[in-house]
């Protein structure tokens, strides 16, 4: 087999060949093909597998090693990524270990396949300097590519893995459309020619949402040549074309959403079928970058992972979010995908030891594939690590009479440490104890700390409580309390999820004298739960309130008139609800100010709860 100067080889490692060699029991999964290069751009790779089975699998892990000099721009990842994924330079990698370094591969999610089902990865690189490069470092000085290497500029992908739940023996082959067959030394190289010209699909990058376009294609070979026998067809977007005749000319393309429309032309070359696969994005005329918000760390302890917590936003609407990370100071950067939950998005970062400096980025892939990347933020790698939680954040009172927190401090770390815990009187609480002022617990240990607060005048006291390690001073936790301070009142507490807008009905009987002139719905964090209306009412008495929107006091619903409550006496109450307030899973629930119980809760899809009850407060 004829290899040409600078081009690229996709290398089985020599245990992978003895392996399909020796073994006629090895099952084919699948395929990988090239579908669209750009020499010095970029290259897109597609790797399908098929279950060629009678019986549902599992493909717990497939991975495609890449050279050092790319990086990445598209493609179903996982979410919790075993090796680095590029050297984007390999130029700084070299720098760094001499082209002598860590296996870079891309990881994709797994999946679960059923008999004959089919699934396509689609893996976008960014060419950089990649010449001379394997996913190993250079070419020349690494085994066991330097012995198939033959020039110094060649460039290496290793073999695709692929493993599958409960089978030994598994390969992916790489398909004749675009790779050569094995030479003597076990070698599939990339069809030569094309590592200089250009093999896919040119056109245009993007057209204009709601504007008709006319889109000319052309399609290369990777010979110099135009394909003049292909099958074009466009696909997205409310655009479903095909053009079988050259030039391939698509006349008043008009998509219905922004997007990206899917280009798939396939021809034929002898009796080989040739594929290639590229996209056209659909943009607004302002395609504004992705937005990041509320972007946060879990506390970096010596080899644990780190949870990161994004809240993201597009006006495109989102394909992808990555978080992207790295040692501070070396050249590879991990990709793993981030889990969704609403405009949540969180990820765990690898565990790195003590002293690490760890950088990471969020990275959004919008649906027209706009891509954007977060601002860089750093933590460092301890070996101590704290946790705090309470109780609650938030409890009413009396005058001098304490509200009481009872205070959780966890060592997360994996050392033994001595804690110093204070208070931060924000608001002058006339009293703000607590009863320890110093614990020391082993690693992994735990211990509760009790904070009392109160006042002898009405209002909000908040007093924060803040535990710093006395072995490292950067390791230090903090939680807020909100003390009300009032007259008597009626205070359900927080309830939690899950959690739906509805019509709350049912009764509530206190235990002492209430006079309230607002109506408080606890709300489900990190959204605007609140009350749209409440009425109470008995045989002889009612009244009610309305929301007046967010803005200015929207937590609270004020009454036409004040509410008065006997002890003992029992009075119904209605309360519609928005967003999604805090609920209580109980049908009735005993509380310090009296009794309050669900008749029903009817959601806003209509479905009936007896044991739904909205966390509430009464105020003065």
């Amino acid at each position: 087999m004829k290899v040409k100067r600078n081009s690229i080889v996709f290398a089985i490692g020599v245990i992978a060949i003895m392996m399909i060699i020796q073994s006629s029991q090895a099952i084919d999964f699948g395929k990988v093909e090239v579908v669209n290069y750009e020499p010095n751009e970029s290259i897109t790779l597609r790797l399908t597998i098929k279950n060629p089975l009678d019986e549902a699998i599992h493909v717990t892990d497939v991975a495609i090693p890449i050279p050092w000099g790319t990086d990445l721009i598209y493609g179903e990842i996982s979410e919790r990524p075993l090796y680095p994924t590029v050297v984007p330079h390999a130029e700084e990698g070299d720098d760094y270990t001499g082209g002598r370094g860590p296996l870079m591969r891309v990881e994709f999610i797994d999946v679960n396949l059923e008999p004959g089902e089919e699934k396509e990865f689609l893996l976008i690189l960014k060419i950089n300097d990649w010449k001379g490069h394997c996913p190993a470092g250079k070419t020349m000085y690494n085994f066991p590519y330097r012995v198939w290497m033959r020039t110094t500029e060649d460039v290496f992908f290793d073999y695709p893995s692929i493993i599958v739940e409960n089978i030994t023996e598994t390969v992916i082959q790489t398909a004749p459309e675009t790779f050569a067959s094995y030479d003597e030394y076990g070698v599939v190289s990339l069809t030569p020619d094309i590592m200089d010209n250009e093999y896919g699909i040119s056109g245009p990058d993007s057209i204009m949402f709601g504007k008709s376009t006319d889109i000319t294609l052309k399609i290369f070979d990777g010979k110099e040549s135009e394909v003049k026998n292909a099958t074009v067809r466009l696909s997205g977007c409310g655009i479903y074309m095909e053009d079988d005749e050259y030039p391939y000319e698509f006349k008043g393309v008009t998509p219905d959403s922004v997007g990206r429309i899917r280009i798939y032309a396939e021809w034929r070359e002898g009796n080989i079928s040739m594929h290639a696969i590229d996209f056209i994005s659909v943009t607004p005329l302002s395609n504004n970058p992705s937005s990041f918000k509320r972007i946060m760390n879990s506390m970096p302890v010596s080899g644990k992972p780190v949870m990161v917590n994004v809240s993201v936003e597009d006006d495109e609407g989102i394909d992808k979010v990555w978080i992207k990370y790295w040692e501070d100071g070396k050249p590879w950067r991990r990709y793993a995908s981030m889990v969704q939950s609403g405009s949540e998005y969180s990820a765990y970062i690898s565990p790195f030891e003590d002293g690490a400096k760890v950088n990471y980025q969020i990275v959004c892939i919008d649906k027209t594939g706009n891509r954007t990347e977060s601002g860089i933020k750093q933590f460092t790698v301890s070996r101590y690590g704290v946790d705090l939680s309470v109780d609650s954040n938030n409890k009413s009172t009396t005058p001098n009479v304490n509200a009481t927190y009872t205070i959780t401090i966890r060592n997360i770390g994996v050392e033994d440490d001595t804690y110093n815990i204070s208070i931060a009187n924000i608001d002058n609480a006339s009293i703000a104890h607590l009863s320890k002022y110093r614990v020391w617990l082993p690693a992994g240990g735990s211990e509760t700390v009790l904070l009392n607060v109160t006042d002898e005048m009405y209002g909000k006291y908040r007093v924060d409580v803040i535990v710093i390690s006395t072995n490292e001073t950067d390791v230090f936790c903090y939680i807020n309390t909100t003390t009300f301070v009032t007259k008597f009142t009626f205070d359900t507490g927080e309830g939690g999820y899950p959690s739906i807008m509805g019509i709350f009905n049912g009764t509530i009987t206190p235990f002492h004298d209430v006079i309230a002139e607002k109506l408080y719905v606890y709300p489900c964090e990190g959204t605007g739960g609140h009350a749209e209306y409440v009425r109470i009412w008995n045989e002889s008495w009612s009244v009610n309130g309305t929301w007046a929107g967010y803005g200015g006091d929207w937590h609270n619903i004020s009454f036409k008139e004040p509410v008065v409550l006997e002890a003992g006496k029992t009075y119904n109450i209605t309360i519609r609800t928005g967003s999604y307030p805090q609920i209580h899973h109980v049908k009735s629930l005993k509380l310090r100010d009296g009794w309050i119980n669900c008749t029903e809760f009817i959601d806003v899809n209509g479905k009936k709860y007896y044991d739904w009850i909205p966390a509430i407060r009464l105020l003065d």
